[in-house]
């Protein structure tokens, strides 16, 4: 029983808590916010965690590269605590070895109260070749893999 309590009082830290903003500066990642304005927001409206405001989408399409085969999207979403213990190993290998079979992936981003639907979102802004999720994006050429 008191497992079960740790690993429940373990979970709900890992949804309320929030990337640290000196970690997100140390991706050295664009970064972009979807229109939740706050934690509590982004919980209760999960819509808000899919979309973007102009200013946003305005730096996916300046700062992000255009027409990735893959577009990697990081986002602080439910688990805060697993984008900090893990990004900093698996971005780099996720990159390199889409490289060793050809497959451009694009400019990673960092989104700050991300949704799944988020990643379409910035994939359609970049006009990405493949998505993960995509169920939108079939009529603009995209595989969903």
């Amino acid at each position: 029983m008191l497992r079960i309590r740790a690993d429940l009082a373990a979970a709900r830290d890992a949804v309320q808590t929030m990337v640290s903003p000196e970690f997100i500066d140390d991706l050295k990642l664009p970064v972009v916010k979807t229109k939740a304005e706050d934690k509590a927001q982004y919980l209760l409206r999960p819509d808000l965690g899919r979309i973007f405001d102009e200013e946003n989408t305005k730096i996916m399409k300046e700062r992000l590269k255009q027409n990735p085969d893959v577009q990697i999207v990081i986002g602080d979403g439910l688990s805060s605590t697993a984008i900090e213990a893990n990004i900093r190993e698996i971005l780099p290998a996720l990159e390199q070895g889409l490289r060793s079979f050809g497959v451009d992936p694009g400019t990673p981003v960092f989104v700050e109260y991300s949704r799944v639907g988020a990643g379409d979102f910035i994939a359609e802004a970049v006009w990405c070749k493949t998505g993960f999720n995509s169920y939108r994006m079939k009529g603009r050429g995209w595989t969903s893999i």
